[in-house]
């Protein structure tokens, strides 16, 4: 299939940025735009590019040439085969494909050479053949629709309306055209393109197709971005700094908050039947945005028996929602799909539909409208979040395998909030997504200064302290839940957190973590081991080049190796050595055994963690003087007052209790907190 890209923009409103090349050369992080897009292209098999060229048409090709080459930003291969068609004077946005009807015999990818865009194209390109359209768009919602051109459409896609920039409108679904557009090559059969001339895209090719039904919108949440302005192309290269246009690929699972309706977004007034007593809460659409910003998925689930009922029509529910979109972009915010349940189980109403009138699977608080939108989505529903003011929210949440967050009264089990933006400011702020530095977890690599290795994967070498920031997003969530199910905890809360800074820095340099402890806090340190070792709540699949290079060395059995195997954080219980500790205590002195493998396996960056309920186990302890004595650091989870090795520990964790039973049953929690917090921060 060939793909045509339209790389002749003048980028009259970017020269700012950059006026000596055209648009889509224009570099982000030291590469061209138009490469980007097709790396997008080229890995997913699309390399048969044409590209329509005008306007300094020469610095293209001189860059590019046939797409054979090496890139100079990159150092590889192009891997792509190019052809070009040159303007030679200005064709508008869809003239040129006069030019190119006699070699699109079937059907093409169409875009525009000024976006941004890390999407499945295949799962773009199955909808366009399902549906048989002429045409499909590729559309979303956007930080800005008061200024952009809306698509409607029917239940099925089809295109019903489009409204321009220009255009009156009240009320509307935030759908925006994106710029990436499939074709049938039935469009060379419409009468459009008979003579060469200027032709505009949306107005005189696609627009009339509306009248015919051959017009189909494919709604998608993944990243494309057009860097019509200085200022989206500054946030463009935040965004990929940041790793957040890759992630939202829809071949990669998603994180999602979902989102009750009533209550937690707008006002609540009893059963919502009037459009006009539809109302924001203060708040409401900062909170949004902010998980627009945070990479987050945000979706709306919510029951509306009112249908049921027969008090509101499905085309009145779509109005007060298009009305709950437009107040939300107005403020910059937008949700990424809208879930409804109808059903309604009691009957007895006046003017009720007996066919709703049932049992469903999707009413909160049973799990179907999530569990749609995780299979529409490509969503973990391990790492997203249930958000209501309801009890049944926080079932729902629960029975779809999310975390639920209640709003308003707490309840147990719930992470509690006053608001939305409470929630959001203190769990998904978004200086914690943009700022988050992604690592190779399993790693002996060390060093004073970040590096980049192959996958531009960055690690961060920086000495943390307890004064540094402290962590906050998603993994932040774990601790908040620990506290609300043991109070007893939150005196301490500070010092776990310090942990995971302790634990989170030590990984990051490329450290490992060592273990001891005696009877029960032997089992814990297996326990531990076990929970960072593989995958504790969330996927860790291998990383692509492991994969490759596991298939390249036995294609076979490299397969079942990397579907199979998962990345981890390195851990090791030094009671799990029954030879040497045996041996040490008959040849030498047995309680001297830890000190012996902290000192032969410990190294600087490494962290040893000292589990004692008293604090004062001589062997704990004299294996921790060995560890600082290495440059280790020293992360002690002690009971009563923390004994002697709280002196000297970087960090103790001591949680109430006298008696070792009792704090025995707090450690579990603390350390499974810890190992949350850590797969979040590594993996989340």
């Amino acid at each position: 299939m060939k793909t045509v890209i339209m790389a002749g923009g003048k980028g009259t409103r970017i020269a700012s940025v950059n006026s000596e090349v055209p648009k889509p050369m224009i570099p982000i992080l030291g590469k061209p735009i138009l490469e980007y897009q097709l790396e997008c292209l080229r890995d997913q098999g699309y390399d048969d590019v044409i590209l329509v060229i005008g306007h300094l048409g020469h610095v293209v090709k001189d860059y590019f040439g046939d797409g054979s080459g090496i890139s100079p930003a990159t150092g590889k291969s192009f891997g792509v085969k190019i052809q070009y068609v040159t303007e030679e004077q200005p064709l508008g946005t869809a003239g040129a494909l006069y030019l190119l009807k006699d070699q699109l015999g079937e059907d093409f990818l169409l875009l525009c050479g000024d976006v941004i865009f890390d999407i499945d194209v295949d799962r773009f390109y199955r909808f366009h053949r399902e549906k048989g359209g002429v045409a499909t768009l590729f559309t979303h919602p956007n930080s800005h629709p008061y200024d952009s051109g809306i698509i409607m459409a029917d239940d099925q896609g089809r295109v019903t309306n489009w409204l321009h920039k220009e255009d009156p409108r009240q009320w509307y679904r935030n759908r925006v055209n994106a710029g990436l557009h499939f074709f049938s090559h039935k469009i060379f059969e419409q009468g459009l393109f008979q003579e060469l001339k200027k032709v505009d895209l949306d107005r005189e090719v696609l627009k009339p197709l509306i009248s015919t039904g051959e017009l189909y919108v494919y709604d998608s949440p993944e990243y494309v971005k057009d860097m019509g302005t200085p200022d989206r192309f500054y946030a463009v290269e935040q965004d990929i700094r940041s790793g957040k246009v890759q992630a939202k690929n829809l071949s990669r699972p998603q994180k999602c908050v979902f989102l009750d309706r009533d209550g937690t977004i707008n006002k609540y007034v009893g059963f919502l039947r009037n459009i006009d007593e539809l109302e924001l809460l203060p708040g409401a659409a900062e909170a949004v945005r902010k998980i627009n910003e945070s990479g987050y998925l945000a979706i709306l689930a919510t029951n509306q028996p009112v249908i049921a009922r027969g008090e509101v029509t499905r085309e009145e529910l779509a109005e007060i929602h298009n009305k709950l979109e437009t107040l939300l972009g107005q403020e910059g915010a937008y949700l990424d799909a809208i879930y409804y349940c109808p059903h309604h189980p009691h009957k007895g109403y006046e003017g009720e539909i007996p066919e709703l009138k049932i049992d469903c699977d999707c009413r909160k608080p049973k799990a179907g409208m999530l569990l749609q939108a995780a299979k529409d989505f490509h969503i973990d529903l391990s790492a997203s979040y249930m958000v209501g003011d309801g009890e049944n929210d926080v079932q729902c949440g629960l029975n779809a395998g999310c975390t639920p967050v209640k709003l308003g009264e707490p309840v147990e089990g719930s992470m509690n909030f006053s608001s939305l933006f409470d929630f959001v400011n203190r769990v998904l702020t978004k200086s914690s997504a943009d700022a988050r530095v992604k690592i190779p977890v399993v790693s002996t690599t060390s060093g004073a200064e970040a590096a980049s290795n192959e996958n531009g994967v960055l690690a961060a070498t920086k000495p943390m302290n307890k004064t540094m920031q402290r962590a906050v997003g998603p993994e932040k969530m774990h601790l908040e839940l620990l506290i609300q199910r043991y109070p007893a905890l939150a005196p301490i809360r500070q010092d776990i957190e310090d942990a995971f800074d302790l634990l989170r820095q030590s990984y990051l340099s490329g450290g490992k973590l060592l273990i001891a402890g005696n009877g029960g806090s032997c089992a814990d340190a297996e326990h531990i081991v076990g929970e960072l070792m593989k995958g504790f709540k969330l996927p860790r699949k291998l990383d692509l080049k492991t994969s490759q290079c596991l298939r390249g060395l036995n294609s076979k059995r490299g397969q079942v190796l990397s579907e199979k195997l998962q990345q981890g954080l390195p851990a090791i219980a030094l009671n799990s050595h029954p030879a040497l500790n045996t041996a040490f205590q008959n040849d030498v002195d047995g309680e001297l055994a830890f000190a012996q493998q902290v000192g032969v396996l410990g190294n600087s960056g490494d962290t040893f963690l000292a589990i004692s309920t008293s604090g004062n186990s001589q062997n704990i302890y004299d294996a921790a003087l060995m560890a600082r004595a290495k440059g280790l650091k020293v992360l002690a989870l002690t009971g009563k007052d923390g004994g002697a090795i709280r002196d000297f520990a970087d960090v103790s964790i001591v949680v109430p209790g006298c008696e070792t039973y009792q704090i025995q049953e707090l450690h579990l929690p603390v350390y499974h907190c810890l190992c949350l917090m850590l797969e979040t921060y590594f993996f989340g």
